[in-house]
């Protein structure tokens, strides 16, 4: 393989990449245009140079498919290897025979995503070696020799891991993308494009059978009133139109090929302002190849020929086919079928791990002579001849072969690499039938830190540090806001490219999987030097230049809430790009993104930043852990995972992030690019989400001040506990549901109430809405059903702790809570704060519970310390106010009954509990009147008026009131705060 050693950078050429403020209109005279909103003006600049402005599409996500016929079972089979058969035990006992201990042990614990990172990291050593192959025939044969021996190992070493893990055997399908878009298709001569989005039809049962199709027609901006589908061919993998076919559209699926005819409405085109658009709602489908296997074909590629006289398409798994890396030519007009099988497999020094089988990509040539196809396992490319079926192997490749595009004259096909920075070529160097080419590196897009094209002002850049690393949630990158920093990591492994139809424009984009740091939301174009491409016959001058960094384009994102055409800034990556097959106005590029909607993800709360965990645990952070597969605890959407483990992990994990945050020369932070600043997130530009899935709530009554005064109220000062009191942590079961994170309305709550002692009940909005200052904690570790958890060992089961307000309609709950206790006076909100506070970094605060007489039953004693000396603080703002007033201050040491007791009451009877269920303590008050936590006690059952300022009082909450509770510890010089727990009232109106 050859190479083109002059390459120069986009950086070298004075080219920079668009703020993340930014999205990219289109291209004038050579320059790219970026706005940062409507008003920009730069808008001006675009249109006078003859720019259009195309809408942003945003396809439907909830399509309601109601399918009229009898739907078909054509669910699969597949043979699972489990650790539990036979043939798993015996290869176990073997490998335990014939290696070391330690090695069994590490291939019982590796991961897929171990896995990953070795075959990315071998990929980069594999680049140059198969360059220098080519340049030295026995250097080759050696090198062949030693990876064959290699290659052995690693197949060992892969279907040992298959045998161990406890999981199913991977099936031979691909994996989705992550937006709403699966497949698009341009239409070779109208401004119209097929979708394939991902929701699938599903069946009478809801388990999905299908995708469907849609229709986008560019020159009315929406969709054609119609979907399309054929239940027979399963999931669509590929799409392609049909050249001068009017509009047949082709589509390869999971059990079979078949061809969609749209017809124009009354058979006719519609003209609208000039503009040639059609109705296309009706259609027919016509069967081209359905298999009777349970095999489910992953193959998606699918091809005609440039005048649509021959259709190709590749299918995995075929009784017809019978080479899982062969494909099916079918004669359109005679409708005559051929199955091109390859030969027996090629050695390839570089094999492909992926469990897939059979072709990934094929591409005919622009005068249909070639056809080149990338083939999986082995990672090989082939060229073909369409007269007779000849062909050409390549495959030296350490990865699989992608993003085929030939150049208008069919002498050069670029291709890209899996998990390569390099942009290669297929040149061809004799006139067909020949079919002798050269493999050429043409150049190579390496990951750097770049400055940004400003536009906007500039915020100031991350800095400044906390300790409250016991704070722990799972976040996502908020659109509302981005700080504007200085530089940007662009680059990284290229993922897909395109050449636009005149051959003049090359766009690429980068690999979202593998580049969590680099800004993978940007594409890269390069200009094509069209007298410096090859030509028959010659190679390339090592002075020539055949790309030109031209320039970037970002792309928007948009609001997930209401407004669909506001551009927003999620930086979304590119899934699918290609270009229109003919555009009078020069190229147009069509770009679909992901939804625009970051995962949620673990990170840890230090000062006015967010670290993110994920980021941290893919740089192999947490690696000496043993047992501990960090990269997938910590990109997971909650913590539930991580409560799951226990101390024996968790401890060392907060040793490793404090060491990270508080030591600029540790280790941890060397192991990231810039000493670990990319995996800091200002906390304004994030979204907060609940910690975590909460299967269970449950609310205790453990104060003993607010559980006395709400019983003098309403029973009398001589009996206001009730006789249990004292013996037992009293508590009831709560809604889960309706558990909300901090920031989220309140709705006033409706129900039936009595307007006064002895009056028939009415409906209507609750009139004695109520805060109640609250902690809870989540459960770490959980327990089995009928094994109570011992109080000795309870500390090892709570994972951390949150603030709460459990919202309380005290006139609904008054009516209803005899003799069940409370229901519908409850279970309309509850807000919690979303970060929790270990345990363990409370363990400088401990301090005793008050005295407990009488002495509490033995599973409810304990020794220790079990109190916590956190200072609580409500604030109320009226809607009418822009101020924040105290109205209590309490501390969670005032609690009668501990977090150990709760939870050992809680299982004393054999009840499990799992990670991430909620404890609620019950309202948290003090001995005196400043430190009452519910309004029902500061304004004493609403017989005194609570000042809330800006001049006004209450007895309980309006509308528009906004009450805030926050809480901290204080150490000695530092402070580990819990973050705000946040809820506005909002009005509501009966129903009935």
């Amino acid at each position: 393989m050859a190479e083109n050693p002059t390459i120069e950078t986009f950086q070298d050429s004075g080219l920079f990449p668009p703020s993340k403020e930014s999205v990219t209109l289109g291209e004038v005279d050579s320059e790219f245009i970026h706005i940062i909103d409507e008003n920009d003006p730069e808008i001006h600049k675009y249109v006078r140079g003859g720019g259009i402005v195309f809408p942003h599409i945003m396809v439907p996500n909830n399509i309601n498919l109601e399918i009229k016929e009898l739907l078909e079972d054509i669910s699969r089979s597949s043979n699972e290897i489990t650790q539990n058969t036979i043939i798993g035990h015996l290869l176990l006992m073997f490998f335990e025979f014939m290696f070391p201990k330690t090695l069994i042990d590490g291939l019982k614990a590796l991961k897929l995503g171990d896995l990953r990172f070795l075959k990315a990291t071998k990929a980069k050593l594999y680049g140059t070696i198969y360059i220098k192959t080519r340049e030295n025939k026995y250097f080759e044969k050696i090198i062949t020799a030693l990876f064959t021996i290699i290659s052995v190992f690693e197949k060992i070493l892969l279907f040992s891991f298959t045998i161990f893990s406890s999981g199913k055997k991977p099936k031979s399908v691909k994996k989705n993308v992550n937006g709403p878009i699966k497949l698009i298709s341009y239409h070779p001569t109208r401004s119209i494009f097929a979708i394939v989005p991902n929701q699938c039809i599903l069946s009478k049962d809801g388990k999905p059978i299908g995708n469907f199709i849609m229709l986008y027609d560019l020159s009315t901006n929406e969709f054609v009133s119609n979907i399309f589908y054929n239940l027979k061919i399963g999931f669509i993998n590929g799409i392609c139109w049909k050249p001068n076919g009017g509009y047949t559209l082709a589509a390869n699926g999971s059990h079979g090929t078949c061809l969609f005819r749209f017809f124009p409405k009354h058979n006719q085109l519609q003209t609208k302002n000039n503009i040639i658009s059609c109705d296309l709602t009706s259609f027919s489908v016509k069967d081209v190849y359905i298999d009777s296997q349970d095999g489910i074909n992953s193959d998606g590629c699918i091809q005609f020929n440039n005048d649509g006289t021959l259709l190709v398409f590749g299918h995995n798994y075929s009784n017809t086919l019978g080479n899982s890396s062969s494909f099916m030519t079918v004669d359109v007009a005679t409708k005559q079928t051929l199955a091109i099988k390859r030969a027996s497999a090629s050695l390839s020094i570089f094999p492909n791990k992926e469990q897939l089988s059979g072709i990934s990509e094929l591409l005919f040539s622009p005068d249909g002579k070639y056809l080149v196809t990338s083939h999986y396992r082995n990672n090989e490319l082939r060229l073909w001849s369409t007269a007779d079926w000849s062909y050409n192997v390549f495959n030296l490749f350490p990865g699989l072969i992608m993003s085929f595009n030939w150049t208008p004259d069919s002498k050069v096909c670029f291709f890209l690499v899996k998990g390569c920075r390099d942009i290669v070529a297929l040149v061809l160097k004799k006139p067909f039938p020949h079919l002798d080419a050269e493999i050429i590196s043409v150049c190579s897009f390496e990951s750097h830190l770049s400055p940004v094209i400003k536009s906007g002002s500039r915020l100031s850049e991350r800095e400044g540090k906390s300790n409250d690393f016991g704070m722990m949630n799972n976040y996502q990158d908020d659109i509302n806001d981005f700080d504007g920093a200085e530089h940007i990591k662009v680059g990284g492994p290229i993922s897909k490219m395109v050449l636009d139809p005149t051959g003049n424009r090359l766009v690429i984009a980068f690999d979202s999987e593998t580049d969590l740091i680099n800004d993978i939301s940007l594409l890269a174009v390069y200009k094509v030097q069209h007298e410096s491409l090859f030509k028959a016959g010659r190679t390339i001058d090592s002075d020539t230049r055949v790309l030109i960094p031209l320039g970037y384009i970002r792309g928007p994102g948009w609001d997930s809430h209401s407004n669909m055409n506001k551009v927003k800034l999620d930086l979304p990556a590119p899934t699918n790009i290609l270009f229109a097959p003919s555009y009078e106005y020069g190229s147009l590029l069509l770009v679909t993104w992901e939804c625009g909607k970051d995962s949620p993800r673990v990170g840890i709360a230090i000062g006015d930043q967010i670290l993110d965990m994920s980021i941290l645990a893919r740089h192999n952070i947490f690696s000496g852990i043993e047992g501990f597969d960090a990269l997938s605890v910590f990109s997971q959407d909650c913590l539930n995972d991580y409560m799951a483990l226990d101390k024996r992990i968790w401890s060392p994990v907060r040793k490793i992030v404090t060491e990270f945050l508080v030591n600029d020369d540790s280790n941890a932070r060397k192991m990231l690019p810039e000493n670990g600043k990319e995996a800091l997130v200002s906390m304004k530009n994030a979204k907060m989400h609940l910690p975590a899935k909460i299967g269970d709530y449950t609310d205790f009554y453990a104060s003993k001040e607010h559980a006395t005064n709400v019983g003098i109220m309403f029973r009398g000062k001589d009996n206001a506990l009730n006789p249990n009191w004292h013996h037992l942590p009293v508590g009831y079961h709560g809604r889960a549901s309706s558990v909300l994170v901090s920031g989220t309305n309140i709705k006033r709550p409706c129900g039936q109430s009595i307007p006064k002692p002895g009056e028939a009940p009415v409906y209507g909005p609750c009139k004695k809405l109520d805060f109640e200052l609250e902690m809870a904690f989540f459960v770490g570790k959980g327990n089995n059903l009928g094994e109570p958890i011992d109080i000795k060992n309870a500390k090892d089961h709570i994972f951390g702790v949150v603030i709460m307000n459990d919202w309380s309609a005290r006139d609904i709950q008054a009516w209803e809570y005899v003799p069940l206790g409370p229901f519908l006076g409850k279970s309309f909100g509850t807000t919690i704060s979303p970060w929790v506070v270990t345990l363990e970094a409370l363990e400088p605060f401990l301090t005793d519970i008050p005295t407990q007489t009488p002495t509490p039953l033995q599973y409810l004693q304990s020794d220790e310390k079990s109190g916590y000396d956190v200072n609580l603080n409500v604030s109320i703002k009226p809607g009418n106010s822009s101020e924040y007033k105290t109205v209590t201050e309490s501390n969670l040491k005032y609690l009668y009954w501990s977090f150990k007791q709760q939870l050992a009451h809680h299982t004393v009877n054999g009840c499990n509990m799992r990670p991430g269920d909620l404890v609620g303590t019950g309202t948290i008050s003090g001995s005196t009147e400043e430190s009452f936590g519910s309004m029902l006690e500061l304004s004493w059952s609403a017989t005194k008026q609570v000042d809330v300022g800006s001049g006004e009082t209450r007895t309980f909450l309006n509308d528009g009131d906004t009450v805030k509770m926050t809480g901290y510890c204080q150490g000695d010089g530092y402070r580990v705060g819990f973050g705000e727990c946040i809820g506005q009232i909002v009005s509501s109106s009966p129903h009935y």
